[in-house]
């Protein structure tokens, strides 16, 4: 792995990361650029210390870039990383990231309106940014939830923060739950990906999901998934946690043929058996306010199924 700021090259051998790192220096020779052989991080798995000579040259020539371990940490659009997927260094980082927003907050006695605005603005974007790709604990991620709620009670002068419901205190300030934001962004990168044919993501993810269960047909691996009650979390299979967040949740996959245009669910059947039952008379539909329920053309949406199944809408759109 040779890693120049935010130029990043792998490679599985010694020889292809010679090749790529001699088409980088003729790049930047080119174009007037320069390495930094101090700045500028070389990890190979099986580093052997001072004494490995799988060194590279700078684009001058004069200066080695040379190697180091896989547990070495590294920076890379923002997120720190290490070859080994350690991910100590960054929880450090966001923890601190996290005391010294609190820290700021009783120091410049911020009122609780702005403080609310300063996490959401400033301290959520800086955390969501790692939570999709880094491997926190859910300890960890309901500790700093603590934190953050207990400041923001000590704040409005809550004599009871220690005793509020988590979920309900951010429901209410309208903030994200870290370990649950958490969860919905990679199950969703999930779900993306697997459901992706245009890119060389989406057969990996595809191989990956066949492999945690041990066979090469994506329907018998999804049938596997609905029999297994627990999914162990694996450090060489990060969507583990993705699959048991969505099977708490009761969302079973469904393997479809790219050209199979049939609904993946009987969701019109299930709504029909939910809305028409005889104590039912009417239902109020909220849309975007884009759709005329009055209208004879097709319209999407929940004013589409309520015409269809002939329930009365009652109630304004909003």
């Amino acid at each position: 792995m040779g890693y120049a700021d935010d130029t990043l090259t792998c490679c599985e051998s010694w020889e292809d990361q010679w090749k790529m790192h001699e088409w980088m220096r003729d790049f930047c020779h080119a174009h007037y650029f320069s390495l930094n052989a101090l700045k500028c991080k070389y990890i190979i798995s099986d580093c052997k210390g001072l004494s490995d000579n799988r060194w590279l040259w700078s684009v001058d020539g004069r200066a080695k870039i040379t190697p180091i371990g896989s547990s070495e940490f590294f920076r890379y659009l923002g997120v720190w990383l290490s070859m080994d997927l350690n991910w100590s260094k960054q929880i450090q980082v966001l923890e601190k990231l996290i005391k010294d927003w609190r820290w700021k907050a009783f120091r410049a006695h911020i009122d609780v309106a702005q403080l609310r605005a300063a996490f959401n603005d400033y301290l959520w974007p800086k955390l969501e940014s790692v939570l999709l790709y880094a491997t926190i604990p859910k300890k960890v991620c309901l500790s700093w939830m603590s934190i953050i709620i207990e400041t923001f009670g000590k704040r409005g002068g809550m004599n009871t923060v220690h005793t509020l419901n988590r979920c309900a205190f951010c429901v209410l300030a309208d903030i994200p739950h870290i370990w649950l934001r958490a969860q919905t962004a990679r199950t969703t990168e999930l779900i993306v990906y697997l459901n992706s044919y245009n890119s060389i993501v989406g057969r990996t993810t595809r191989a990956r999901f066949c492999a945690l269960f041990k066979t090469s047909d994506p329907t018998i691996a999804v049938q596997r998934m609905e029999i297994q009650a627990q999914i162990n979390s694996r450090e060489s299979f990060r969507m583990c946690s993705s699959l048991q967040y969505l099977k708490s949740l009761g969302v079973n996959l469904k393997v479809k043929d790219r050209d199979d245009a049939s609904p993946a669910s009987n969701i019109i059947y299930e709504l029909q058996c939910a809305l028409l039952k005889p104590n039912i008379k009417s239902i109020i539909a909220y849309t975007d306010g884009s759709t005329d329920p009055r209208m004879s053309a097709p319209i999407p949406g929940v004013a589409f199924l309520s015409r269809m199944m002939g329930i009365t809408l009652c109630g304004q759109e909003g």
